[in-house]
């Protein structure tokens, strides 16, 4: 009986180092830094292009709100928010200013936001994964983009090509002659400072 006892003791504790060891190896977490970063007026841009049969144009949002927190180099989790109002996407004439806040039904839907969710790696390029909300609807989004860090400093290039119908957007059509590509281009460079970062535990 004493030796069974001793054999199960004996069992018991080479599973318990075991089982540590399996532990330890399985649970190996990796520090990632998440920066935060609010992109500066001055030195970002975000530019509309727009095409049409007469009278294509580019216009600029001349003000903007955003905040994002990212992990540094690595894929995964992120958040934060670019906003801006549509009376300040200017397109330099005021009648198509005036057009275009009809047509976007201002008065209900004065903004358009984009919501970041995730940064992914497809092959050798960066996705940004998130929704776009205008016009009261909100769909799903995935943004290529490049990323630079330099010293304590974010710069974030990309560009988004959206079809407006999915937004329920009219087609935009004038005196039969001039008519509005659903689809076109947002362009952005978003640059600002670090403002803080943190570096959270990912387990393996």
């Amino acid at each position: 009986m004493k030796c069974r006892h001793l054999a199960f003791r004996r069992l018991g504790w080479q599973v318990g180092i075991a089982l540590a060891l399996l532990h330890g190896f399985g649970s190996s977490a990796v520090a990632v830094e998440v920066v935060r970063f609010r992109p500066e007026t001055a030195t970002s841009k975000i530019d509309v292009d727009v095409s049409a049969t007469v009278g294509s144009f580019v216009g600029q949002v001349e003000v903007f709100q955003a905040e994002f927190w990212i992990p540094r180099g690595e894929t995964g989790p992120a958040s934060g928010t670019l906003s801006f109002d549509f009376r300040d996407l200017e397109t330099h004439e005021k009648r198509r200013n005036e057009h275009m806040l009809r047509w976007l039904d201002y008065e209900t839907n004065p903004k358009a936001i984009f919501t970041l969710e995730e940064l992914a790696r497809e092959a050798e390029q960066w996705i940004a994964v998130g929704f776009l909300e205008a016009a009261g609807v909100k769909r799903p989004v995935r943004v290529p983009v490049d990323i630079s860090f330099e010293e304590e400093r974010v710069a974030v290039d990309g560009r988004l090509t959206v079809d407006h119908r999915d937004w329920g957007l009219e087609m935009i059509r004038l005196l039969f002659v001039l008519t509005v590509e659903p689809e076109f281009d947002i362009i952005f460079h978003l640059e600002g400072p670090i403002e803080s970062s943190v570096a959270p535990e990912r387990r393996r």
